[in-house]
């Protein structure tokens, strides 16, 4: 008789990952996420074939939260989600993971698959803010906006991995949230 997995060792392995992720990104390996998750290498093949694999799962994942965190904050009655604030939740919330650097590079390094999943993932986020931005302003091009928010919270994050002393975030993020209340 074949032996129950437990249904939450991959989600514990994406934990790990995450946490891992933030501290050792460039010398991550998957036998360090084994080891973080207290599983077998073996285990982590069963649900992971590959490092991209696993990326992949795990910004799945996230967006998962983001587009339920981001619904939810957009539908609340009791808010003001105008859209400067609108605009600002989105770059404030989607400007702290730093592994989507590790993805961007495998998708430009020539990774086929990473790279086609990795613009399914923003065709979808990005048609998400189309979508929340058409039902706030109709003087701009929904898509266009959704698309400079996208492309300034990837700016956002490169920005703070370079350590730019010449760039805050909190004031670019404040000055688009300006900006676009006269979009109002």
């Amino acid at each position: 008789m074949a032996t129950k997995r437990n249904d939450n060792v991959k989600e514990k392995i994406l934990e790990s990952a995450e946490k891992l992720l933030i501290s050792e990104a460039q010398t991550l390996s998957l036998a360090d996420i084994a080891d973080a998750a207290g599983v077998s290498k073996g285990t982590l093949y069963y649900y992971f074939k590959t490092k991209d694999d696993l990326l992949l799962s795990l910004t799945d994942r996230l967006l998962s939260e983001r587009k339920k965190a981001l619904t939810a904050w957009a539908s609340n009655p009791d808010k003001d989600t105008s859209l400067h604030r609108f605009v600002g939740y989105v770059m404030q919330y989607n400007t702290t993971d730093d592994h989507r650097l590790r993805l961007f590079y495998a998708a430009m390094s020539g990774n086929a698959n990473v790279r086609e999943r990795f613009l399914a993932l923003y065709g979808e986020f990005s048609a998400l803010l189309e979508t929340l931005i058409a039902a706030r302003t109709d003087k701009m091009d929904a898509k266009f906006l959704s698309w400079a928010i996208l492309l300034c919270c990837d700016g956002i994050i490169i920005q703070k991995n370079l350590a730019n002393d010449g760039f805050d975030p909190e004031k670019f993020i404040d000055f688009c949230c300006r900006y676009s209340e006269t979009l109002e």
